[in-house]
């Protein structure tokens, strides 16, 4: 079962230590790797956008592979991964199930398609 969401503002933090994940809205059966690229993607972070680097309090000084790198060994994952294919493979998974929510009307997923974050979202993810 994967939570199908796991970024950092759907957990719980404690002196920089995650203690509970909640919004389990987007949970289902699927490959481990779902989970792990889609926390990647929010953890390393993949995003170059400095208004949204300050909002996870990281500058454009960090150093994402080696943020990917301990996320990795945190998890314990021990098998081969094309963390950009998995990444971005995740990411369009993530934009696909925001179009389709959105053209049927469920909030908040209508609003960022009507605001073009879709368009956005598909651009290439990419490391600094």
């Amino acid at each position: 079962m994967c939570h199908g969401d796991p970024k950092p503002t759907n957990m719980a933090w404690r002196d920089g230590v995650a203690i509970a994940v909640f919004d389990w809205d987007m949970a289902r059966p699927a490959p481990e790797v779902s989970d792990v690229a889609y926390a990647l993607y929010w953890f390393a972070p993949f995003d170059v956008d400095e208004a949204e680097l300050r909002h996870r309090h990281l500058s454009k000084t960090f150093d994402a592979h080696a943020r990917i790198e301990a996320f990795l060994d945190g998890y314990g994952w021990t098998g081969p991964l094309d963390v950009m294919q998995a990444v971005a493979d995740r990411r369009e998974q993530a934009v696909k199930e925001v179009v389709y929510l959105g053209e049927r009307g469920h909030m908040p997923h209508a609003a960022w398609v009507d605001a073009g974050w879709p368009d956005r979202w598909r651009t290439e993810p990419r490391l600094p």
